[in-house]
């Protein structure tokens, strides 16, 4: 159901390196809970440009973000919808700048119990200070736009409620979970070309959440 991206030699496009956007660890978990984990999650070879991204989408119970680490680090930069939908959901993408180490544990802890989460990692390289290019949210539904720069790529968390099963368009799912009978938390990314206004969304039936996210080129 999930493709995968392998590491791969990053071409120059248009005059630039292009990014490589690597798929890691996952975890679809529907359990209750205010902490959701990845133990020894893998972040790739170590490189002073390495970048680590974790793609986050989780159901109900109204809740806030009280912590989200990685290797007990919190992020850099953090694309969110400030306050979780009518439905209690909400989903975001962490940037984490990591030089070292092969593996780490990433943690998300929520203010309250919820009732399921999605968590993907991904790997890229950027000599930029902050690596996104773009960013939009949304929490009255699940479908945004993004301009995407040459070279580079884009990556998306939503949750929406449909009893077939909620798929993307315009991203590759890479990790997805059935929360709560039909409500899909899920997350997608992908290396992509240059795109003013790139089209992403996340639902065939009610869509509630997104975050989306346009990376630059290394």
């Amino acid at each position: 159901m999930f493709a995968a991206i392998g590491v791969m030699t990053q071409p120059v496009v248009g005059g630039v390196t292009a990014v490589s956007l690597e798929v890691k660890s996952k975890t679809e978990n529907a359990s209750d809970l205010a902490n959701y984990t990845i133990s020894s999650a893998d972040i790739g070879s170590p490189s002073a440009n390495r970048w680590v991204a974790v793609a986050y989408a989780s159901h109900r119970n109204v809740a806030t973000t009280t912590a989200f680490t990685l290797g007990g680090v919190t992020y850099d930069y953090l694309t969110e919808i400030s306050t979780p939908d009518a439905n209690g959901n909400s989903s975001g993408v962490g940037f984490w700048k990591v030089p070292t180490g092969s593996t780490a544990n990433v943690s998300i802890t929520f203010s309250t119990s919820r009732r399921g989460c999605a968590l993907q990692v991904f790997v890229f390289q950027s000599s930029a200070v902050d690596p996104r290019s773009d960013t939009k949210t949304s929490s009255t539904g699940s479908s945004a736009s993004v301009d995407v720069p040459s070279g580079g790529g884009a990556m998306a968390a939503a949750v929406a409620n449909d009893a077939g099963g909620a798929a993307w368009s315009g991203l590759t799912e890479r990790a997805a979970v059935d929360a709560n009978t039909n409500e899909w938390c899920s997350t997608a990314g992908d290396n992509l070309t240059e795109e003013t206004a790139r089209a992403i969304s996340f639902f065939t039936g009610n869509g509630q959440c997104i975050a989306a996210v346009a990376i630059k080129p290394n």
